[in-house]
């Protein structure tokens, strides 16, 4: 903590000698000086009482800054006493900030203790909550004051969905006209390739494939199938 420095500002004439033929409106000048250094000095005092508060200084910083308080308060009494005696000359003058409760404060050295109280007042804002007038007895609300008035059924007209697959339902599906011989399962041998060429080249449109074991060869019209049995039965095939 930095003690306060005496600036030129709070060096006040203490002396009471004025000038000769003072006009009122240099007493109220003069005064209003004096005033407002009064005022710096409080401010400066308050802020010092202000550091002591909440930073908790070291015991030498707490007592320097003490002693400073005490210089400020006795260099406003001397000037309180000077302001006393001076007493502005001109009739319901209000351009003075030091009124008869600062002249108080000051003098008395009240203020220092009046700024404490209200640090104090500022911290104990709320009082402590107390749960005695707290007790408050459960009520149970009935069902019909808890329910909520149904509202009045308003005549809607009915809601009507279009099915677009309604037509494909009504329409039956075509059937296939094209009736496919009876297929011929043949056991593969070693030269079933050869075999299943030349069937194809000798009947085109005949398909085959395997089907649990065997070759399925599906001929293209019943004449087709005839042939291929009558080939398979020259070539002396298993076949069903």
């Amino acid at each position: 903590m930095q003690a306060s420095k005496k600036t030129s500002d709070d060096k006040m004439d203490t002396s009471s000698h004025t000038p000769l033929q003072a006009s009122p409106s240099y007493h109220c000048r003069k005064m209003r000086r004096v005033e407002s250094a009064i005022l710096r000095r409080l401010a400066k005092s308050g802020h010092i009482k202000q550091l002591i508060n909440s930073t908790d200084p070291h015991p030498d910083e707490r007592r320097k800054a003490l002693n400073d308080l005490d210089v400020i308060r006795r260099e406003n009494d001397q000037l309180l006493q000077k302001i006393k005696g001076m007493g502005c000359s001109i009739p319901n003058c209000c351009l003075h900030n030091v009124n008869d409760e600062d002249y108080e404060k000051i003098s008395s050295g009240s203020e220092e203790e009046q700024s404490s109280s209200e640090e104090e007042s500022d911290q104990d804002i709320s009082p402590p909550a107390s749960t005695g007038n707290m007790e408050v007895e459960f009520q149970v609300v009935s069902p019909r004051k808890a329910a909520r008035r149904p509202s009045p059924a308003k005549n809607l007209p009915p809601v009507t969905t279009a099915n677009r697959f309604d037509k494909l339902n009504s329409t039956p599906a075509p059937r296939e006209t094209r009736e496919f011989p009876a297929s011929i399962n043949l056991k593969p041998r070693d030269n079933y390739s050869t075999l299943l060429k030349e069937i194809t080249e000798k009947f085109p449109g005949t398909t085959n494939k395997f089907l649990y074991g065997y070759i399925n060869i599906q001929a293209a019209s019943d004449e087709n199938r005839l042939q291929i049995v009558q080939l398979l039965t020259e070539k002396k095939e298993e076949f069903c």
